[in-house]
C-alpha cells in the first residue's frame, strides 16, 4: 500500500485536507514568529522610552537647579565667608519677594 497513491475518494480527500492543513500550519508559524519579534522589539522600546522619561529629568535636574541658584545668587560654597554672603543674598531675596 503506497501512501502517495490513495485508493479511494475518501482517502484522496483526507490527503488533500492534510496537505492544506500543513500549509496553513506553516503560514501560522511564520506569523507567530513575526509577532514574537515585534513583541520583543516593542518591549525593549518601551523600556528605553520609560528610562528616558524617568532618567533624563534626574540627570538634568542638578544642571537646571545650579543655573537657577546661580541666577538668584544662592551659589553654594564650602567656605564660611562665602556662606555668610550666601545667607545675606538669601535674606535679600526673601525681602524682595515679600515686598511687591
Amino acid at each position: 500500500m503506497n501512501p502517495e497513491m490513495p485508493e479511494t475518494k475518501e482517502e484522496e480527500t483526507l490527503l488533500s485536507l492534510t496537505k492544506a492543513n500543513h500549509e496553513l500550519l506553516l503560514a501560522n508559524n511564520e506569523l507567530l514568529i513575526k509577532f514574537d519579534r515585534r513583541y520583543v522589539r516593542g518591549f525593549w522600546f518601551k523600556v528605553l522610552w520609560f528610562a528616558i522619561l524617568i532618567g533624563l529629568p534626574i540627570v538634568l535636574l542638578p544642571y537646571i537647579m545650579s543655573t537657577l541658584m546661580g541666577s538668584v545668587g544662592l551659589q553654594g560654597s564650602s567656605s564660611s565667608s562665602s556662606m555668610s554672603e550666601t545667607l545675606k543674598n538669601a535674606q535679600e531675596t526673601l525681602k524682595l519677594l515679600q515686598n511687591p
